[in-house]
C-alpha cells in the first residue's frame, strides 16, 4: 500500500471520532457518513469521491474539500477533482435553499451533494470498512 493510501486510510479511521455539529446530522459518525456516501455513488469514481470527500476534516475543517481534492487530484477525473474541491459550496446551497454555484460541473456536483444529504437519512445503504479500505488502496496505490 502506498504512503498516500495509508494516510487516507488513517483519516478514514479517524473519522469514526467525528460527528457533524449541524442539526439533524450528529446521529452518525464521519465514518458512517463516508461509508454511506460511497454506497450512494452512481459509478466507481462517484463512490470513491463519496468515501473520501470529508476525510480531511481532521486536517482542516473549513478547507477539507480542497485538501482532499489535492491529495487525489492525479487519480480522479477533472470533474471529480472539482466536485471534491467545491462540495461544501454545493452542500450549503442545497441545505440553505440558495442558488447552486455556476460551474461547468454543476450538474454532477449537485447530484453528489444530493447523495451527501441523503446519507444522513435513517435508512441508507453503506459499504463496509473493509470495502472502503480496499477502495482507497485500489484508487491510491
Amino acid at each position: 500500500m502506498s504512503e498516500r493510501a495509508r494516510e487516507v486510510t488513517r483519516l478514514l479511521h479517524l473519522s469514526a471520532d467525528y460527528r457533524d455539529p449541524n442539526p439533524g446530522r450528529s446521529h452518525i459518525t464521519g465514518l458512517d457518513h463516508a461509508l454511506r456516501c460511497a454506497a450512494l455513488g452512481d459509478d466507481d469514481e462517484a463512490a470513491f469521491l463519496g468515501l473520501v470527500h470529508d476525510l480531511a476534516r481532521p486536517l482542516n475543517y473549513v478547507h477539507h474539500g480542497e485538501i482532499m481534492a489535492e491529495i487525489v487530484r492525479d487519480r480522479v477525473s477533472e470533474t471529480g477533482y472539482h466536485i471534491l474541491r467545491t462540495h461544501g459550496q454545493y452542500q450549503s446551497a442545497i441545505v440553505h435553499g440558495h442558488d447552486l454555484p455556476d460551474h461547468p460541473w454543476q450538474r454532477d456536483a449537485a447530484r453528489f451533494a444530493g447523495h451527501e444529504a441523503r446519507s444522513f437519512q435513517v435508512e441508507c445503504p453503506a459499504i463496509t470498512v473493509e470495502q472502503a479500505e480496499w477502495m482507497i488502496e485500489w484508487w491510491l496505490s
